[in-house]
């Protein structure tokens, strides 16, 4: 049971990170200011509505399309793994870095869709809110052997991420409006340096130990011949 709170800690992490709150909260403010009130809360309302299925869906049916694909846990753990701390690196590295490219190419799909429906599936849902190395994350962490109690321990914590998603979004704006640009980088970066240890350094022990398993060597032998 300890091991399992410690993985849903570390996934819990994972997701969070991946989500990007600040940056997330800028882009959806770009996207949705040119529209009401009342639309910019449905628009975090679907949107976390997508987000939830979307990840429900990769819980209860990740493993078997893994498992079509051919493609091993082990190895989807190591390349997950790596792409995860890519993403959380640059909160840190880059604190102030220029948005403004950024937000020229979303406010222009803003001006291009004029329908709030197309945003949220496309880019608020997929992929800022949830891409493929929030899949794999996912995906890796219902286990090597799939159980109903870590299938419904997972399914409790995207669930909070909901939560989570819709919270951020609904509070976008208003917030964004009273903070500044220099402030959310600061909580960006500060986000960064409090998740990159705490993932590295299991990440390396979670590494080490899928690289050397069995299916994973398979591959490795099957690549190099």
């Amino acid at each position: 049971m300890r091991d399992l709170v410690h993985e849903m800690l570390l996934l819990g992490m994972s997701l969070l990170t991946l989500f990007n709150p600040p940056s997330t909260m800028a882009a959806f403010t770009t996207l949705a200011s040119p529209y009401p009130r009342d639309v910019q809360k449905r628009m975090a309302r679907r949107t976390a509505a997508f987000y939830a299925v979307a990840i429900l869906a990769t819980i209860w049916a990740g493993r078997p399309i893994l498992m079509m694909l051919g493609l091993s846990l082990p190895a989807l753990r190591v390349a997950g793994g790596f792409v995860l701390l890519l993403a959380a690196i640059p909160m840190v590295t880059q604190y102030q870095r220029s948005d403004s490219k950024k937000e020229a190419e979303l406010e222009a799909a803003a001006a291009k869709s004029g329908n709030w429906v197309q945003l949220v599936a496309v880019p608020l849902t997929f992929p800022l809110s949830i891409g493929g190395a929030t899949v794999a994350a996912v995906i890796a962490a219902t286990g090597s052997k799939p159980s109903l109690t870590r299938a419904i321990a997972t399914t409790v914590l995207a669930l909070l991420m909901t939560g989570v998603v819709w919270l951020t979004l609904g509070s976008a704006i208003p917030l964004t409006r009273r903070i500044s640009r220099a402030s959310l980088a600061a909580v960006n970066a500060l986000s960064g340096k409090t998740v990159t240890p705490n993932i590295g350094t299991p990440l390396v022990a979670i590494t080490q130990a899928n690289v050397n398993s069995p299916s994973v060597q398979k591959n490795i032998y099957v690549s190099s011949c």
